[in-house]
């Protein structure tokens, strides 16, 4: 993801503070380090954080997984493969 257009996504995010906005992988990545922290994830905890300073950004296990539950399913390693050997044998 570009700079610029990432810095957009996080000025959306800042204006909406909504976990709606939030592409799926990286709610997914602060699901994985919400567990390692006690159930919440401060998404301003990098010191490269687009977002350091914010006040009010916790995010609790149970909000991520909440908002997850809306979005369509990401295949796995073994599942995209098995996708795209799929896709390969049928255009044949």
């Amino acid at each position: 993801m570009p700079v610029s257009s990432l810095r957009v996504w996080m000025d959306e995010w800042k204006a909406s503070r909504t976990l709606k906005t939030v592409p799926t992988r990286v709610l997914m990545a602060w699901r994985k380090s919400a567990y390692g922290c006690g159930g919440w994830y401060d998404p301003t905890d990098s010191p490269a954080s687009l977002l350091r300073g914010m006040a009010d950004t916790m995010v609790d296990i149970e909000s991520i997984k909440s908002e997850l539950a809306t979005r369509e399913h990401i295949p796995n390693k073994p599942e995209g493969k098995a996708l795209r050997r799929a896709a390969a044998r049928k255009s044949r």
